[in-house]
């Protein structure tokens, strides 16, 4: 009798463990954000002979942004090219070469058929030396197809979450408190 109140004893109480386990393991982590770190500036060396000039660095950038007309938006993942180098627009539709030396430099689109076409040919700019050109870039995407309707479900099925956490840890106290009650008659 000593051996049974034990046992379920020990498994109420192993149940009623697992079962608060599940359900803070089911609970959302919420996000950390961490402090800015600080951002340190370079200081200039003074030269340590006069004989020792800077090599010039060219500074010059071709900077804009590729713009779809047929939706009005930035357009991000489109290949530009800028005085033969291939760039690709970020996520907010922006391209950018910088370390350019002064010249002309011959800027255009260069779209798959799937993209679409360029409103604009091939764009020369003048660059000027540690000149910044903006050059914004326009193709029309091909029109895209409505999409067809799917029918949702009336209920959606719960996934995820903590199935049989309450239950669990109930079940857990029951078996706890048949323990209990065997000690009282024994």
């Amino acid at each position: 009798m000593r051996q049974v109140r034990f046992m379920l004893l020990s498994i109420g109480m192993l149940i009623c463990l697992f079962a608060v386990g599940m359900t803070i393991a089911s609970a959302p982590v919420q996000a950390q954000s961490l402090p800015d770190r600080p951002t340190l500036t370079p200081v200039p060396q003074p030269s340590s002979s006069s004989e020792e000039r800077p090599t010039a660095v060219p500074s010059g950038r071709i900077t804009g942004t590729v713009i779809d007309v047929t939706t009005g938006a930035p357009a991000p993942g489109i290949t530009v090219s800028v005085g033969g180098v291939l760039i690709t627009s970020d996520s907010n539709g922006n391209y950018d070469r910088s370390g350019l030396s002064a010249g002309d430099y011959q800027v255009a689109l260069v779209l798959t058929s799937a993209q679409g076409q360029a409103e604009q040919g091939t764009i020369t700019v003048s660059l000027a030396d540690g000149a910044t050109a903006v050059q914004h870039l326009r193709f029309r995407s091909p029109v895209a197809v409505a999409p067809t309707a799917v029918p949702v479900p009336a209920a959606l099925p719960q996934t995820g979450g903590n199935d049989g956490g309450p239950g669990l840890f109930a079940f857990g106290v029951v078996l706890m408190l048949a323990a209990g009650l065997l000690r009282r008659r024994a």
